[in-house]
């Protein structure tokens, strides 16, 4: 497809984010600066919570920074000829992100980057202007036809030296001494790298995705949250405990030491060759389940579970009923809570399951498929105090829902196609698990866990309603 065809990739409507200055500050700064942006022509969308300085007159700017006696980076969002004549008066400018890409100070050195927005026009990847490839497509693991005609349409752009044709806009960023996103990327042998932003939350986290001789090696994870730090020291441990089972069916990723015990430097799972993402329960995937199961499972009292009492805590202030913070219909959500608690009453916790190590959010998103093996990442949510085939039933749901966007009817047959799988059955008898109440287990976590979060977000990504309609049917089935 030819890359001239914009329709499918986003393009700057000449507005900038609080949001993706925070990240931009988080990963290429990350120290106690203050931030002032010059906004003259009023491209900036407040669209978060924050404690930056802007102006929209250069004097009062001017003013602003003569009185500074801690350091500074500036945002510059406006061209001003009289900002240039300014900046080496500023003493106190450490930095300075420059989005009009007209900035030139000779002592300065400089890095420029393309950026690519998100359909709601907040920014996506990140990448240097000098890359010669797109890398960053390693970072978007996504199935449909569209996903694969925006793949199409950046490889055409960079094929025909059109790179910068499929960017939404540029930035430059002028500094004295390097910037905290250089000395991330000289943790690994790097040739090139790229950014994902990440995903809106409290758990949001940007991926540095780092190649040498034009294959992505590895993935360094970002925190950008109190929350994401926990997740990713959290995910370090399990890869390493994990590590230690040498399964023969699944592929996890190597954590790297480095010097920044903050961040998560990790090996790239894709394998080279005969990789798919696919969308539907593959024998393989069952195979790989299996090898789980057989190397990590325990029989356990659901009372006994650390994840029971996740589930209770959930219940808990759900039961209250609080109203959304979003665009959640309320009816919806006391509904959905409504069939939640009559699941918890019939749940006993003296009922004995089967558990074992669990990916919770094994998806075909977090996985490329071989014949031999599935190459799993995305460990940062993983337990081993699970009840058996949770992980079977996620990547179901997950898909026909986000994916196929499949009615609940359409789900409960692929449920029952897989309940009658020779392999699950195998499963089922070998160690004796209950399926129904194992598959009422999966509903009672996953959506006590995910909707509390969901009422609490701001702001929803429309994909939360379609998760929370089908949810609701499902639980009201059974």
């Amino acid at each position: 497809m030819p890359y001239k065809n914009k329709s499918l990739l986003i393009k700057l409507k000449n507005q900038i984010h609080t949001s993706d200055l925070a990240v931009i500050f988080q990963l290429f700064i990350n120290s106690d600066h203050i931030y002032v942006i010059y906004d003259k022509d009023g491209k900036l969308n407040e669209n978060n919570d924050h404690n930056f300085k802007v102006f929209k007159s250069f004097e009062e700017l001017d003013n602003e920074l003569h009185r500074y006696g801690a350091k500074f980076t500036l945002v510059n969002l406006t061209k001003n000829a009289l900002l240039v004549d300014h900046l080496s008066k500023w003493i106190m400018l450490e930095y300075i992100i420059d989005f009009t890409n007209t900035v030139k100070i000779a002592n300065r050195l400089q890095e420029q980057f393309y950026y690519i927005n998100n359909p709601d026009k907040t920014i996506r990847w990140i990448y240097p202007t000098s890359t010669r490839y797109p890398s960053f497509l390693t970072l978007y693991n996504a199935s449909g036809a569209k996903a694969a005609l925006i793949k199409s349409s950046i490889k055409s752009a960079f094929k025909l030296g059109k790179k910068g044709s499929v960017a939404s806009g540029k930035l430059t960023i002028l500094y004295r001494k390097s910037f905290r996103l250089q000395k991330i990327v000289t943790e690994v042998e790097a040739g090139g790298y790229s950014i994902f932003t990440g995903t809106v939350g409290s758990t949001r986290k940007a991926i540095v995705e780092i190649n040498h001789h034009k294959k992505t090696t590895h993935f360094i994870k970002v925190p950008l949250q109190a929350a994401s730090q926990k997740l990713v020291a959290y995910e370090k441990q399990q890869l390493n405990d994990l590590a230690q089972h040498q399964f023969e069916h699944s592929v996890i990723p190597t954590v790297i030491a480095s010097s920044d015990n903050t961040i998560g430097i990790l090996s790239n799972v894709k394998p080279i060759h005969k990789a798919k993402t696919v969308t539907t329960i593959q024998p393989i995937h069952l195979t790989a389940l299996g090898e789980w199961l057989e190397k990590t499972h325990k029989k356990q009292p659901i009372g006994d579970l650390p994840s029971f009492a996740t589930i209770n805590e959930n219940m808990a202030w759900l039961s209250e009923k609080p109203t959304p913070t979003n665009d959640l219909d309320k009816e919806k959500t006391d509904a959905l809570i409504d069939a939640l608690m009559k699941l918890q009453g019939r749940l006993s916790k003296d009922k004995i399951v089967l558990t074992a190590i669990t990916h919770t959010d094994f998806t075909p998103w977090n996985m490329y498929v071989t014949p031999e093996k599935i190459h799993i990442y995305d460990w940062e949510f993983s337990r081993d105090d699970m009840p058996a085939l949770f992980d079977a039933f996620h990547f179901i749901f997950q898909t026909h829902i986000l994916i196929k966007r499949s009615k609940f009817e359409k789900i409960k047959k692929a449920l029952d196609t897989f309940y009658q799988l020779p392999q699950t059955q195998d499963l089922l008898l070998k160690y004796n698990i209950d399926y129904n109440l194992h598959y009422q287990y999966y509903h009672l976590y996953n959506v006590s866990y995910y909707l509390k979060r969901y009422m609490q977000q701001n702001p929803l990504h429309a994909q939360a309603h379609w998760l929370i309609d089908t949810w609701t049917e499902a639980i009201n089935d059974l």
